[in-house]
């Protein structure tokens, strides 16, 4: 059973034959498998958020470093919509006055607010993060390896690809992956609206140009 790093590691290397010359290189395919994961993966397990208030910096604040892609950003509860960074480039050209935020932008690593805020709002940045690189000892986890282990698996022996010759697996591996990934995500959506009749509208729309910004930030 998978439950954390050193057991992962003895998975990977059971389902490559115990092969020793692999045992100093399952390290480096666990590491290249959670870059292929994280890169898709939009679930429960790999949501988290930030928050505070505005009064150390009014203009915003910066990304997390484990950001991965935005979900959605309150301030004192109000949902703030996206705008481009050309819109806010252009609006605190002509009126950078301080006030109640009512919109932002991502600008580099930074999400910036218009108006900048004129007293400590509170906000809350929810996100999807990546969990690269959390495993280090082998009694070290994840919320993610926890709770979908086959993922982990399948995309460390896709790495060690280019080291297996003529596995008729690689292939099977291949498409466990892309199965345990698409319904992963697949739950995640159905989980976010059932129990109820819902009308969706993106949280990011332009009230004044009628865009649909997108959701990824």
């Amino acid at each position: 059973m998978i439950t954390d790093y050193g057991s992962l590691k003895e998975e990977v290397k059971l389902y490559l034959y115990n092969r020793k010359d692999m045992d100093a290189r399952i390290p480096s395919f666990i590491s290249l498998a959670e870059k292929k994961i994280f890169r898709q993966l939009r679930c429960r397990f790999n949501e988290t958020e930030v928050s505070g208030d505005l009064g150390s910096d009014p203009n915003g604040f910066p990304l997390p470093v484990d950001f991965l892609e935005m979900k959605f950003l309150t301030v004192n509860g109000k949902p703030m919509q996206r705008r481009s960074e050309i819109d806010y480039l252009s609006r605190i050209n002509v009126d950078n006055a301080a006030g109640e935020p009512s919109w932002f932008a991502r600008i580099l690593n930074n999400i910036k607010l218009w108006r900048s805020a004129d007293s400590d709002y509170e906000f809350r940045f929810v996100y999807w993060e990546t969990q690269e690189g959390d495993m280090v000892l082998d009694a070290d986890t994840t919320p993610v390896l926890g709770f979908a282990p086959d993922l982990y698996l399948y995309a460390a022996l896709i790495e060690a690809m280019p080291f297996i010759v003529k596995d008729e697996r690689l292939t099977t591996w291949q498409a466990m992956f892309s199965q345990a990934m698409d319904e992963i995500n697949h739950q995640t959506i159905e989980g976010e609206y059932a129990g109820s009749n819902v009308s969706v509208s993106s949280v990011y729309s332009d009230p004044i140009r009628g865009i649909q910004s997108g959701r990824r930030v």
